[in-house]
């Protein structure tokens, strides 16, 4: 029995060993594709102590019955390494989806993302169906492990008679969670949104941070997270500034008193945007729009490479229209005017 048990020992052994060596032949090829020594790296250690594990657990259960274990020891050992080699077997699907996750991102880096909608897309996409395969691998391994123990594969045949009742009721347990997964499936595959876009949603402006299965994190311009459920975005209206660009164009509203001079503040927002980083010198335009009793209204709208810069040049344009009028002509600014009748 002793003999048993050492060679089952050895053999787990000499599978490590051997996981081992497939690992080293891994990283040899990885960097031989001139692949990143950081990224090479992190894949390997993604991938190697899985697939270790699980060779490991496969050569022990595989090389069991020829231990000559007493049968009142193989079947329980070998039904545990059943269990293990399963769930090891997801574990290993998990990290090599991950790998793969990685390898695809890395063709789409972040300083494309704000020019580049495609990136944008293909982020999205791939991000969603990582998790959509995370989703379906934990459930088949849990699944599949938990049939091999006989009392719970009985007790799931007894309850078939009743799969109707338990199929209505659990569809209506889950409706909402399910509504919320085929609305995150539906905005990364028909492109409605993508991360990096730039949204203005409840009052608020932001970048889309992150895309889940469930919910979308939205990050404010004051760095807030903002967590939104998927299906807001199918059921609500909401502004996509880069939708099919990611040049965004920015306006600003200027109420001034009727002496102002239009061509005058026109050479003046030349000259700020002149001097603003966050400017693309692509398209620019100051245009009286609104007329009152007692101020006209000027709207100056520019041009800008993303909404981050559109942001920030926005606000420059608001400093420096408030500095150079109230320096320069505090007259044009909006005033009251009374008659007086004796």
């Amino acid at each position: 029995m002793l003999t048993g048990w050492f060679v089952v020992v050895g053999v787990g052994c000499v599978a490590g060993f051997v996981a081992w060596l497939i690992g080293v032949a891994m990283l040899r090829a990885l960097r031989a594709a001139r692949k990143k020594e950081a990224d090479v790296a992190e894949r390997r250690v993604h991938i190697q102590r899985s697939f270790s594990a699980l060779f490991v657990i496969a050569s022990m259960y595989y090389t069991l019955p020829f231990t000559g274990l007493p049968k009142a020891h193989l079947k329980p050992v070998r039904h545990v390494l059943l269990i293990l080699l399963i769930l090891t077997l997801g574990w290993f699907l998990l990290k090599v989806g991950r790998a793969i996750e990685d390898a695809l991102v890395e063709r789409y880096p972040v300083s494309r993302l704000p020019d580049d909608p495609r990136a944008r897309r293909a982020r999205t996409q791939i991000a969603v169906l990582r998790r959509v395969f995370a989703t379906l691998v934990v459930l088949v391994a849990i699944g599949a492990a938990l049939t091999t123990i006989e009392p719970i594969r009985v007790l799931g045949t007894s309850v078939l008679a009743s799969a109707g009742v338990a199929s209505v009721v659990l569809g209506i347990a889950a409706q909402g969670t399910l509504s919320h997964v085929l609305a995150g499936l539906q905005l990364a595959f028909t492109d409605a949104l993508r991360i990096d876009d730039v949204v203005v949603l409840e009052g608020e402006w932001g970048h889309i941070e992150n895309v889940q299965l469930t919910y979308v994190v939205v990050r404010s311009w004051d760095e807030r997270r903002i967590i939104l459920p998927t299906t807001y975005f199918t059921t609500k209206p909401y502004q996509n500034w880069t939708k099919y660009e990611s040049r965004v164009l920015g306006t600003i509203d200027v109420q001034l008193d009727y002496t102002a001079d239009i061509d005058v503040l026109r050479a003046e927002t030349q000259r700020l945007l002149d001097s603003s980083e966050h400017w693309d010198h692509q398209y620019w335009v100051l245009e009286m729009t609104e007329m009152t009793s007692s101020t006209v209204t000027i709207r100056i709208a520019a041009s800008a490479p993303n909404g981050a810069k559109v942001w920030w040049l926005r606000v420059q344009l608001r400093e420096g229209l408030v500095k150079y009028l109230r320096d320069n002509h505090p007259q044009w600014l909006p005033r009251g005017r009374g008659a007086y009748q004796p």
